[in-house]
């Protein structure tokens, strides 16, 4: 009898251990969804403010390749690689609405870690239909205009620390 209750408590502290390193192990998966892809969204997203067509499909570049080591970052791929191959900084923008709509819920789900993100929404973006992106700080800068109306849009919400 004490064998079989010392075997039971065994199996049950060994079962405990595995489901809280199985919680552990999904948290901080999650928790790292954004943070690989983040700071190319970031740099993508201020060379268009900046009205840089270049800079944005280099950093659409970086953003493709690191998004082939990250499993919870399904569409990324094909927006940044219609971001690459933009003709022109409009085509790069819609490419870029797209992508925005794929990493904004990643960061709500999860967080980033190491820094903060910021929505940000601007009504009159695509013939005010609008549109929202993320950016690393609180200074509207608009990917969807550049230099047109460059801070058009209001913050909606701040995300800090990984959840």
């Amino acid at each position: 009898m004490k064998t079989q209750l010392l075997t039971y408590l065994t199996a049950l502290l060994l079962t405990g251990a595995v489901v809280q390193a199985a919680h552990h192990a999904n948290t901080e998966s999650k928790g790292n969804c954004a943070d690989g892809l983040i700071g190319h969204y970031f740099a993508t997203q201020e060379a268009l403010a900046a009205d840089n067509l270049e800079t944005a499909q280099a950093s659409a570049k970086l953003l493709m390749a690191a998004h082939k080591n990250n499993p919870c970052a399904q569409g990324v791929g094909k927006s940044a690689q219609n971001i690459m191959k933009a003709s022109s900084i409009e085509d790069a923008r819609v490419a870029f609405k797209t992508l925005s709509d794929t990493v904004i819920p990643l960061v709500e789900q999860n967080g980033v870690s190491g820094g903060e993100a910021h929505l940000v929404h601007c009504p009159m973006a695509f013939e005010f239909s609008g549109a929202s992106w993320l950016q690393k700080d609180k200074s509207v800068a608009n990917p969807y205009f550049g230099s047109e109306m460059f801070s058009c849009g209001a913050v909606k919400e701040s995300f800090g620390q990984a959840k």
